[in-house]
């Protein structure tokens, strides 16, 4: 895999943090922070490896934003 392809999977998978942090009103660094304790827990690591839901991040993300403008209305 070249380097510039590592680039760019970093660059968007750090933009779809970024967009996570922003609907969830929680900083980015908490988030992380968050994720790396839930990787050291195995109750967590299985139910995710059992896990066969297929997620859409930006989907997600869009429906946070949508209930919490709802909320502020």
């Amino acid at each position: 895999m070249s380097i510039r392809l590592v680039i760019k999977h970093t660059v968007a998978d750090y933009e779809q943090l970024q967009r996570i942090s922003t609907a969830l009103r929680t900083p980015l660094a908490q988030i992380i922070a968050d994720a790396e304790e839930l990787s050291k827990d195995p109750e967590d690591i299985s139910d995710f490896e059992t896990s066969h839901e297929d997620i859409n991040i930006d989907k997600w993300a869009d429906r946070i934003k949508i209930e919490e403008s709802i909320k502020t209305r």
